[in-house]
């Protein structure tokens, strides 16, 4: 893995949500699947990050219209990786950060914040949970955490701050079923259209076609909070 996804081809999607604006965050991985946002999003200057999107609960989101296109990938390589940064508002609730496959129809991926303050990762088969994650401690104070969400044929994993919450072991992976587009903030259900909206800032997303390790996880974290990390993890050699 690397700090820079152009250099890793699993990297799929890696939105720094960063650009203090416009209707697009644009995806710095080599495939160029750019989200373009929807609603009154708020742009605002927070620690760590500087300006990053504040999404308002009630309407705002992003779409990643090529959501199939990194599915696929997922799905070939029976793995994936979901790394990315949230800070609650004042009035956060639960809602959903990143959603794939319309619920009640599909096969679905999502990681989604509780009413309870909680972070939890799941994913259904034909109606079926194939796994569902929550994290012990919650997020629904005035830092930023950094979380994962890893799974592959073996086990599902999920990490807040580097530290894991929670796994579950598999016999099956989740496998693709549906063309969709993925939704950054808000999750799509059949019959309803877009609902559970996330309110807070959101920044920083990625989405591997791989198991991350908890080195890489360790490192992602450290680099953002600018501490030292091993330029072995954070630099391997490029794959252009």
């Amino acid at each position: 893995m690397t700090l820079f996804p152009l250099r890793d081809d699993t990297c799929q999607l890696a939105l720094k949500m960063r650009e203090c604006g416009g209707q697009v965050s644009y995806d710095g991985s080599r495939y160029e699947r750019n989200a373009s946002w929807y609603g009154n999003v708020l742009w605002s200057s927070v620690e760590m990050f500087g300006c990053t999107p504040l999404l308002d609960g009630t309407d705002d989101y992003a779409k990643v219209e090529a959501g199939n296109e990194i599915m696929k990938e997922v799905d070939n390589s029976q793995a994936i990786s979901i790394v990315f940064w949230i800070k609650y508002h004042a009035d956060s609730q639960g809602g959903y950060i990143f959603s794939y496959g319309k619920e009640g129809s599909d096969n679905t991926v999502t990681v989604r914040s509780t009413d309870s303050g909680q972070v939890a990762f799941e994913a259904e088969k034909d109606g079926s949970p194939l796994w569902a994650l929550s994290s012990y401690n919650t997020v629904d104070d005035e830092d930023f955490y950094f979380i994962a969400a890893i799974a592959d044929a073996s086990e599902a994993l999920l990490y807040l701050n580097s530290n894991k919450e929670d796994s579950e072991s598999l016999s099956e992976f989740w496998e693709k079923n549906s063309d969709r587009s993925l939704y950054i903030g808000a999750r799509d259900v059949v019959g309803s259209g877009l609902q559970d909206y996330w309110c807070g800032y959101l920044c920083e997303l990625r989405v591997y076609n791989r198991r991350l390790t908890e080195d890489e996880i360790k490192a992602l974290e450290l680099y953002y909070r600018n501490f030292e990390v091993r330029p072995a993890i954070l630099c391997p050699r490029p794959t252009l």
